[in-house]
C-alpha cells in the first residue's frame, strides 16, 4: 500500500510534463504513419502495388531498420531514423521521470520507507510505469491512424507491401505468429532491456550516463550486426529469415534476457551499497 501511495505522489508531482512529452510523442507518431500513407498512396498512383496493406505492414515500416551492409561497401551506415525515433523517446521518458522527482518528495519518501534500497524499487517500478504508458500511446496512435486512413486493423500482412516498403523481393510466407514476435515482442522486449539497463547505470553513475549507456547500446547495433547489440533484434531487416547478413533472433534474446537480470542484480547491490553509507552517515 504504501508503494501505491508513493507512485500516486510521484505521479502528480510529475503528470504534467509527463502528459506534455507523451501528447510530443503521439503527434510525432502520427506524422511517422503520414510517411507511410504517402509511400503507399504514390505505390497506389504509379502502379507499382494495390491496396493498403494492414496495421503489421505499417509496423513493418516503422520497425524496418537498415539491412546490414559490409564494411569494405561504400554505404556501409545507414542510420534508421525512424527506428531511432521510436526507441530513444521511450528511452529519455522512462529516465527523465525516474530521477527528476521533487527533491521534497524524495526526502518524504526515504522517511516513510526507511530504507533507501525502498526508494529506489519504488522508481523502478516508476519507470517501468513510464515506459508502459508510452507503449500504450503508440499503440493508440497506429489505431488511430489505421482508423481514420481506412488501413485494415485485423488483416494479414501483405508481402507485395512489404517488399515495396522495404525495397526487398517478395519472401516466403511466415506465419501470423512470427509477425506478432517480430513487431510486437521484439520491439517491447529491446526497450525493457535497454530501460532496465539505464535505470542500473543511472544508480552507479547518474541519469546523464544512463541514457548515454542505453542510447549508445541501441544506435551501435546500426554498425554492426551481432546478438550482442540487441537494437538488430529491434530492426527486422536483421533478421536471419529475411536477409543473409541478419541474424538469428534467438541470440539476441537470450543477451536481452542475460542483461536484464544482470541490471536487476546490480540494481540490488548499488541500492543497498547506497542503503549501508546513508545509515554510515547517519550513525557518524
Amino acid at each position: 500500500m504504501k508503494y501505491t501511495n508513493l507512485l500516486i505522489t510521484d505521479f502528480k508531482s510529475i503528470r504534467k510534463r509527463f502528459l506534455c512529452q507523451l501528447a510530443i510523442c503521439f503527434c510525432a507518431f502520427l506524422i511517422l504513419c503520414t510517411i507511410y500513407g504517402s509511400m503507399i498512396h504514390m505505390g497506389n498512383q504509379f502502379g507499382l502495388i494495390s491496396g493498403k496493406g494492414s496495421i503489421w505492414n505499417l509496423l513493418a515500416y516503422l520497425f524496418m531498420g537498415t539491412k546490414y551492409a559490409k564494411p569494405e561497401d561504400f554505404q556501409f551506415f545507414q542510420v534508421p531514423v525512424l527506428w531511432c525515433l521510436i526507441y530513444l523517446p521511450g528511452l529519455f521518458i522512462s529516465n527523465d521521470f525516474t530521477f527528476h522527482i521533487l527533491e521534497a518528495t524524495g526526502i518524504q519518501q526515504l522517511v516513510r520507507l526507511k530504507a533507501r534500497i525502498g526508494w529506489w524499487i519504488e522508481k523502478l517500478i516508476l519507470a517501468v510505469l513510464c515506459l508502459i504508458f508510452y507503449i500504450i500511446v503508440f499503440g493508440c496512435a497506429l489505431l488511430l491512424y489505421c482508423a481514420l486512413s481506412g488501413i485494415p486493423i485485423m488483416g494479414k500482412m501483405d508481402l507485395e507491401i512489404f517488399a515495396y516498403s522495404s525495397s526487398f523481393a517478395p519472401i516466403e510466407e511466415v506465419t501470423g505468429l512470427y509477425w506478432v514476435f517480430r513487431l510486437i515482442g521484439c520491439p517491447i522486449l529491446v526497450l525493457f532491456t535497454l530501460m532496465f539497463l539505464q535505470f542500473a547505470v543511472g544508480i552507479l553513475a547518474g541519469p546523464l550516463l544512463g541514457f548515454l549507456a542505453s542510447s549508445s547500446w541501441l544506435v551501435s547495433s546500426t554498425v554492426y550486426a551481432s546478438p550482442f547489440l540487441i537494437g538488430n533484434l529491434g530492426m527486422v531487416l536483421r533478421d536471419k529469415s529475411i536477409t543473409d547478413t541478419g541474424i538469428q533472433a534467438g541470440g539476441c534474446v537470450a543477451v536481452c534476457v542475460s542483461a536484464i537480470i544482470l541490471c536487476l542484480f546490480l540494481i540490488c547491490i548499488a541500492a543497498r551499497r547506497k542503503d549501508y553509507l546513508s545509515k554510515e552517515q547517519e550513525d557518524t
